[in-house]
């Protein structure tokens, strides 16, 4: 999700519950930490929340962020350790709340599925708690809470209740840019509702001009939708914003690869690798199909296979995500591993069955296995859901990568990734 109300509703209550960080303090050890995650850099912000735990032993918020290092580090045993020490010091609603709600990301990850489903219960049952208890207070509270309550359920794949809660939640604060957003990624990203996601994203940018996630989602909708040169359009206006957007950066590789402009494609891809060198599989997969049409055999099969090595562990950490069996999907297509490329795209599918982009993909890679009948039917099935092809002529080459001589299906946008 692109905004996360809980990260909100905790650095209010962090501004309201600590005075002016002092130097060496375990406020500014905490910050230090925090910035780090920021970067992707796990290791070294673990190491400052434990100095922040050394000085407070009591300090909610640095266990809260020592477990989310630990789990962004694969450690998840002790992250739930972490976690619990927070709630049992903290157990605020919406500050144990979202604990409750990555134990149960953790436990799920580690196969312990009854345990993941309790700890999901119980952060539901702390946001409609904390919906009941804000009744009284402020519409922003209230308004956070129920996008709280719709962040659990998204990450539970209670996808029709998960749009209920943001809609309350826009309701109660029709200022709000963050849940229209919120909707805007629940349709696109997880039903494949892709013209009434780009409506939710209208709305947020309304409210907010600047919302730099509703720009780059209604561009990947676009993008879906094979409408390419508008898509490249909002990805340039969240860039203008935030130069620094790896996702956008990604998204723009993807219209301009799209487009034809294979070398400008690269160049927003390789732009995104070294924003975002922890998750850089989406980027490389396009780069590599990048490659793949300027003939550059050798440096596509590289890409591709740099992108396969950490997607085990992506996987496993985003069970519910089509996106991620779909870029899996686009790597093997990319090795000429058609039948795991099959595979993984059928799931995407099963997990989003209006995902117009896995349907394209399949065709493609029905038609490099001789099943022309199956694949005409994938192909027609995308168009069915709304999407628009361009008349490209391509060029016939004898690369590894399946497409078209008239690419009535060009090849598939993969802009947001997992944990979007």
């Amino acid at each position: 999700m692109i905004e996360r109300f809980v990260v909100a509703l905790l650095a209010i209550a962090m501004l309201c519950a600590s005075s002016l960080a002092q130097e060496n303090s375990a406020e500014d050890w905490f910050n230090k930490g925090q910035e780090l995650q920021r970067n992707d850099s796990y290791e070294e912000a673990l190491q400052a929340f434990d100095k922040a735990i050394e000085i407070n032993q009591s300090y909610a918020f640095a266990w809260g962020g020592k477990g989310y290092a630990l789990y962004n580090l694969g450690r998840y045993e002790e992250a739930i350790a972490a976690w619990d020490r927070a709630i049992e010091i903290e157990p605020d609603e919406f500050s144990s709340g979202s604990k409750w709600e990555m134990k149960g990301k953790a436990l799920e990850i580690l196969g312990r599925n009854d345990e993941s489903a309790q700890a999901y219960e119980r952060a539901l049952e702390l946001a409609d708690k904390a919906i009941t208890k804000q009744k009284t207070s402020t519409d922003l509270n209230l308004s956070a809470a129920w996008g709280f309550k719709g962040q659990l359920l998204d990450d539970q794949g209670r996808y029709d209740e998960a749009l209920d809660a943001m809609a309350n939640s826009s309701k109660v604060n029709p200022q709000d840019a963050f849940a229209w957003a919120a909707m805007g990624d629940i349709l696109a990203d997880r039903l494949g509702r892709y013209n009434e996601s780009i409506e939710a994203y209208n709305k947020s940018l309304e409210k907010d001009p600047k919302n730099t996630g509703a720009l780059r989602g209604e561009g990947y909708a676009l993008a879906s939708l094979g409408r390419y040169d508008e898509a490249l359009g909002y990805y340039d206006r969240a860039l203008e914003i935030d130069p620094r957007f790896a996702r956008a950066w990604e998204g723009k590789g993807d219209a301009l690869r799209n487009l034809g402009m294979y070398n400008e494609s690269i160049l927003a891809y390789d732009t995104a690798i070294s924003e975002m060198p922890q998750q850089s599989q989406y980027a490389l997969i396009g780069k590599g199909m990048a490659l793949d049409s300027l003939g550059r055999y050798d440096e596509a099969q590289k890409a591709y296979g740099d992108a396969l090595k950490d997607f085990a562990e992506v996987a496993r950490k985003n069970p519910r995500n089509a996106q991620v069996m779909y870029n899996q999907g686009d790597a093997l297509r990319g090795l000429e591993r058609h039948n795991e490329s099959l595979q993984a795209y059928e799931k995407a599918i099963e997990l989003n069955p209006g995902y117009i982009d896995a349907w394209r993909s399949k065709a493609l890679v029905l038609g490099a296995l001789g099943r022309d009948a199956e694949a005409e039917e994938a192909s027609a099935k995308a168009l069915d859901l709304g999407y628009r092809p361009r008349m490209v002529t391509a060029v016939a080459g004898s690369g590894p990568v399946v497409t078209e001589k008239t690419e009535m299906v060009p090849e598939a946008a993969h802009s947001q990734g997992a944990g979007a």
